[in-house]
């Protein structure tokens, strides 16, 4: 999982946001409690201009670990 995770974070940063979307949701599927899968699946919808559901990936990332801040500025930024 943590493979797919560092693949997607690589493909964000390459402006690869359905590949970094897909990888994310790879990850999540082996591992749906790791809040940073939550929070890369957010971030490529965002980029992807899908604000309502990079909102629902961040709630879902800040539900899993609440003391992370990055999480709630990228939901406000959704």
């Amino acid at each position: 999982a943590y493979k797919s995770y560092d693949k997607g974070k690589k493909a964000l940063s390459a402006k690869k946001y359905k590949e970094a979307q897909k990888l994310a949701e790879n990850a999540l599927s082996s591992c749906p409690e790791e809040a940073l899968f939550w929070h890369l699946k957010g971030e490529s919808l965002l980029a992807q201009e899908s604000p309502h559901l990079a909102q629902k990936a961040f709630s879902e990332a800040i539900s899993r670990n609440p003391s992370y801040y990055d999480f709630y500025l990228k939901r406000a930024q959704a």
